[in-house]
């Protein structure tokens, strides 16, 4: 981390602050800024590391594209060594969008998606989201007020919006014993 700036977009407060939280108890210092008009520059340099919350999760698909891509731009124009995208992880939000947006900021450049979360009973199965077990569009978050789950299969939740999937890694036992 001494060398390396890392910029971290997150779609909502609570995601800001959980990321920030893992950081600072590795004695990471981590700044949560909400999102204003002005380009970040906290990120900026080396050792640096910004947790942007950019209240994206209830804006419109569009809207959410617009303001990932614009600060995915602004990364990659600044030399930004990583840029991590924070989603829900139950895939509330503008999930398919905003990764669409980071891909067109990064034409060519792979983008992993993994939301799983074990420890809070999220996990991933030939490409279906669960949570304790049960589908995440059947859980108590398919009647989120403001933005229920209508998918759990991850492919099609964002082929749906426009963003294209390579592969899908079915356990992580495929991609080695060390994660």
């Amino acid at each position: 981390m001494a060398d390396l700036s890392i910029l971290v977009l997150a779609d909502d407060l609570t995601g800001a602050l959980e990321v920030g939280a893992k950081f600072a108890d590795r004695g990471v210092p981590a700044p949560v800024i909400c999102r204003s008009s002005v380009e970040p520059s906290c990120h900026e340099g080396p050792g640096r590391l910004c947790v942007l919350d950019m209240e994206t999760r209830h804006l419109t698909p569009a809207e959410a594209a617009e303001a990932v891509r614009s600060l995915a731009c602004h990364a990659r124009d600044h030399k930004v060594d990583f840029l991590y995208k924070k989603t829900d992880s139950t895939l509330r939000g503008n999930i398919g969008s905003e990764l669409q947006a980071l891909l067109s900021a990064f034409p060519g450049e792979p983008l992993v998606y993994a939301p799983a979360y074990p420890r809070l009973g999220r996990t991933v199965k030939d490409g279906i989201l669960f949570v304790d077990g049960v589908p995440v569009s059947r859980t108590r978050f398919a009647s989120d007020p403001l933005e229920p789950v209508r998918e759990s299969n991850i492919r099609i939740l964002l082929e749906d919006a426009g963003c294209p999937v390579a592969g899908l890694v079915r356990s992580v036992r495929e991609i080695g014993a060390g994660c």
